[in-house]
């Protein structure tokens, strides 16, 4: 009986030892072992390398994974590399900051860029930024110097509502600002003229855009042509006002001014020569603006500069 329980322990000896000494490691295992192997002291520049690594891993079975070596080490390395890459991201933050320099009011974008890439960090990050009270004193020195140059651009602005004309519209609670030389009535001329309210100490702009004539345009698109640049407006029918009387049609609307409007006016400003076609399905009109029209939109900016 002795005998018999020796010679069992034995054999199941022998097939663990078997299982265990026999047993290969995956082709896949091997290659990713080696990958691990080959990594030195871990910097920055090896963060492509651990990435592809991490990949590798990724395809492993679970029955491979558990056959790495190294698997350890990897940890270690990946471990070390997302702290430099922390590092880096705050050192770059730190580095933005200190590209402000002495604010001025050309400094909003440096204040902005250091802003973001601050506000892109996690919260712990944001603790180790050793010069963040740089860029707060930066935006604070920023917006007192913007106020005061706003107010003295106001003050210097009052010169110019001497050539507008207010209307106050009661149930909108705004006051218009109407330039003297537009025209009085609508049916008058042609014409593309802004004319503006002012709200929080913000010039908004509005841009008329009238044809009036003899016959009907239906006009639905209207383009702008300042000495060769092109500006396109596409409107809703339904949202301009067609009226007659004596003969005379007219058809309007008026839009609060977006960027490219105020690129488009500026451009009409500076122009020797600018053309305003009025468009609808079968039929078209043109007029040239002129040197009244342009004053009017050059006196409309000069105050929308000073407020805005």
């Amino acid at each position: 009986m002795n005998k018999i329980k020796i010679i069992s322990i034995f054999t199941a000896i022998c097939i663990i030892f078997c299982f265990y000494g026999c047993h290969k490691k995956s082709e896949n295992a091997v290659a990713v072992d080696k990958m691990i192997a080959n990594l030195g002291k871990i910097e920055i520049n090896d963060a492509e390398q651990i990435d592809q690594i991490d990949k590798a891993i990724s395809k492993l079975t679970e029955e491979e994974k558990n056959e790495l070596d190294k698997k350890k080490k990897f940890d270690q390395a990946k471990a070390k590399i997302n702290e430099l890459k922390k590092q880096e991201r705050i050192s770059d933050v730190e580095n933005s900051i200190n590209k402000i320099g002495e604010v001025t009011l050309n400094s909003e974008e440096a204040i902005e860029n250091a802003e973001n890439a601050y506000n892109s960090l996690t919260d712990n990050e944001k603790k180790s930024v050793s010069n963040i009270s740089t860029l707060t004193n930066a935006r604070k020195t920023f917006e007192r110097l913007y106020s005061e140059n706003k107010k003295e651009k106001i003050q210097n602005a009052k010169q110019y509502f001497s050539n507008f004309s207010k209307e106050k519209d009661e149930f909108q609670d705004v006051v218009w600002y109407y330039h003297k030389n537009m025209p009085e009535y609508i049916d008058i001329r042609s014409y593309v003229i802004p004319f503006f309210y002012i709200e929080d100490d913000n010039v908004k702009i509005q841009i008329r855009y009238n044809y009036t004539g003899d016959d009907w345009i239906f006009f639905k698109q209207v383009t702008i042509l300042a000495d060769g640049k092109k500006y396109n407006k596409t409107f809703d029918y339904f949202n301009i006002t067609h009226n007659n009387e004596a003969g005379s049609v007219w058809e309007y609307i008026s839009e609060e001014a977006d960027e490219y409007d105020i690129e488009m006016l500026r451009a009409i400003a500076k122009s020797k020569t600018a053309k305003v076609r009025y468009e609808g399905d079968d039929y078209i009109h043109d007029i040239t603006i002129n040197n009244n029209d342009k004053k009017i939109i050059k006196d409309v900016l000069k105050i929308y500069d000073a407020y805005n």
